[in-house]
């Protein structure tokens, strides 16, 4: 690199956090080199710190190639080998999610395909000694050939100076884990509360009050805390394992566990946070309140959490808002979420009902509203509602939490959903999906969500780095581990596909989903023996006598692969008989259902007949048709390409 034949070193870790460094101001943002701060208007961003890294080198070379493997040797290490490439791809893109900018139309960050990176907006250097205050240089401001580069080398130059005078030095890391996206990143587990009650049916409330103190607690400094996923952790309810086992088991720094004792209105909240590689107990304390206080007490249980772990966990900025909530209004809320989470068509409608009932009792209660958004974004997706019904009722009930919420990861999230799957406005479902995440960086299903959604458009290493962070934030859910083992076996990743569905596997053996997708990347590799044996486990927990009996028989005969094609022949037949019978009692069916039918047969002419049916409908399923398997053998149909043409997918699979 020409820049430094004058030995000048500079990288952003030249600075480390609190000493005085430099500011370099664009646009209208201005990152604090020194305090690794990225502030816009005054307002703090919040950016993890190897991103904050990442942007400070471009920010330093403004205008310049900075190449990906100059960004390897400087934020990473000379020499070092380990997948790097995904490590940038995932920094970039939460830059961009921070700053709002895009790859296609970058105000901020542009890609040189294949290349590198380089900073678009002019840069000014603000050095900040710390003594006789800030000195301001604006690199861009040559008006002769070549002296904006003299300039610029002699900023830099005395941005070192400034260093090396505190007695700053740095040293390249040259072991860093890309999994886990900073070293410095403490990972917390919220056990299931213990119900005191004495009353089993008040498990609801006791459940409610570990997922909203997860929630809550994932607000808390992004970049420095990360919360495990009430699906992850509900499997410890009344476990008889010790904190050092679960913490192995999940990966975690702290244990946070905590009963709660409802009597009549009032409730008593206790709780005790433990650090997991001694048992220590760093904070206990307990709480008694009115239940329609609840919400202050899970904030407060939060704020002590975080504050005891580290303070600098403890940030209140862009938190939800907090509030007073009716207690039987928050009753029915709990109830609403829980059903909601069993996702079947009576759950659905079941969980709704509570939220409205909810609503009407505080109809302040942000929250209700995002889970009357859900329950409609569900039902549609699963078939069981039509668009016309679920889209405008969704987006009158996510506008409504906003409205009371500006900062509800969950509103944000819903009304992403919203935009991709019914608006089919890209750009803006990716914006509010990305916002969820910035609100709530330890949100498991936002980040399984996002990588939906950039798989879909083609932006494969992306998707499956989101779908790995979904997994590590809820790491024995099973639907997200199954979402990401889907996503690299499309992609041909089969030896990870397979460790990801034999993971799902054992966390859930008696479920069939898990086996069949263990089977598909089986019979990927070419191992058809393990792929015969875990398909039929598949149909043996499905409890489908016959489709058993046709699978055996068809083995013993022609072999696994044309086995599995009739079983599933048959399969796909007995669910269109199963469909047809539920329209005639009148009940909505999605003509998406019976496209992924038809198509499985290998019926192009009715499969492409729904299709279109689901494209005047606006169904979900359409933004899938870019990366479904099931569609593969109609990509040349010139029908199919004009329908996927209008939905307009920025797709990638065609």
């Amino acid at each position: 690199m020409k820049r430094l034949e004058v030995g000048v070193k500079w990288h952003p870790r030249l600075w480390v956090a609190g000493m005085p460094g430099p500011i370099l101001r664009f646009n209208d943002a201005e990152l604090d080199v020194g305090r690794y701060e990225l502030r816009r208007n005054g307002s703090l961003l919040r950016l993890e710190r190897l991103p904050m890294e990442l942007l400070a080198l471009l920010a330093s070379r403004q205008g310049e190639l900075v190449t990906r493997e100059e960004v390897i040797e400087r934020l990473w290490g000379k020499g070092v080998y380990l997948d790097a490439e995904q490590g940038i791809n995932t920094a970039i893109r939460k830059i961009r999610m921070c700053l709002r900018d895009t790859a296609e139309r970058p105000k901020y960050i542009q890609t040189v395909v294949g290349k590198g990176y380089r900073f678009v907006p002019p840069v000014t250097f603000v050095v900040n000694n710390g003594v006789n205050g800030p000195t301001t240089h604006h690199p861009q401001a040559a008006t002769k050939p070549g002296t904006r580069r003299r300039i610029h080398i002699a900023t830099i130059a005395a941005l070192v100076c400034v260093a090396a005078a505190a007695g700053i030095y740095w040293r390249p890391t040259t072991h860093r884990s890309v999994a886990r996206a900073s070293s410095d990143r403490l990972m917390l587990a919220v056990l299931p509360f213990v119900n005191l009650s004495g009353d089993p049916r008040q498990d609801y409330f006791s459940d409610g009050v570990t997922e909203e103190i997860i929630t809550r607690l994932g607000s808390f400094n992004p970049g420095r805390l990360g919360v495990i996923a009430r699906t992850s952790t509900i499997q410890y309810k009344a476990t008889k394992k010790s904190v050092a086992e679960i913490g192995r088991e999940l990966g975690v720094d702290y244990v946070l566990e905590g009963s709660t004792r409802s009597i009549g209105a009032r409730v008593r909240i206790a709780a005790q946070l433990i650090q997991v590689r001694d048992q220590t107990h760093i904070w206990a304390d307990s709480y008694d309140a009115e239940m329609r206080d609840i919400l202050d007490v899970h904030h407060n249980i939060a704020s002590a959490v975080a504050s005891s772990i580290s303070v600098a966990l403890h940030e209140a900025s862009g938190q939800s808002v907090v509030r007073s909530v009716d207690p039987q209004a928050y009753e029915d809320y709990l109830r609403g979420r829980f059903l909601f989470e069993q996702r079947t068509e009576d759950s659905l409608i079941a969980g709704m009902q509570h939220f409205r009932k909810s609503a009407e009792l505080d109809p302040r209660f942000a929250g209700t509203y995002a889970g009357i958004a859900d329950c409609y974004a569900l039902l549609e997706y699963y078939g069981y509602m039509s668009p016309k019904e679920a889209y405008p009722n969704a987006l009158a009930a996510v506008m409504k939490a906003l409205q009371l919420d500006p900062q509800s990861a969950e509103a944000h999230l819903a009304l992403g959903y919203i935009r991709n799957h019914y608006e089919w406005n890209w750009r803006e479902g990716e914006s509010e999906v990305q916002t969820a995440i910035a609100i709530n960086p330890s949100y498991s299903l936002a980040h399984q969500w996002y990588s939906y959604f950039l798989f879909e458009t083609g932006r494969v290493n992306e998707a499956i780095d989101e779908g790995m962070s979904a997994v590590q934030f809820d790491p024995v859910n099973v639907q997200a581990i199954l979402s990401l083992a889907w996503r690299l076996e499309r992609v041909g990743r089969y030896e990870e596909a397979v460790r990801q569905a034999q993971s799902a596997v054992e966390i859930a053996p008696a479920a069939p989903l898990p086996h069949l997708t263990l089977a598909e990347n089986y019979e990927a590799e070419g191992d058809l023996g393990r792929a015969a044996a875990e398909f039929e486990r598949t149909l043996v927990l499905r409890n489908d006598s016959r489709l058993l009996q046709a699978f055996r028989r068809s083995l013993s005969q022609r072999g696994f692969r044309e086995a599995k094609l009739v079983t599933e022949r048959e399969d796909n037949l007995a669910q269109i008989t199963r469909l047809k019978k539920r329209e005639r009692a009148g009940r909505y069916v999605s003509p998406a259902a019976f496209a992924e039918r038809y198509a499985r047969l290998g019926d192009k002419d009715n499969a492409y007949r729904w299709l279109l049916e689901a494209f005047r409908e606006r169904s979900s399923l359409m933004i899938e048709l870019g990366f479904r398997d099931d569609f593969d053998f109609m990509r040349s149909d010139p029908r199919f390409k004009d329908l996927v043409r209008h939905v307009g997918v920025p797709h990638f699979w065609q």
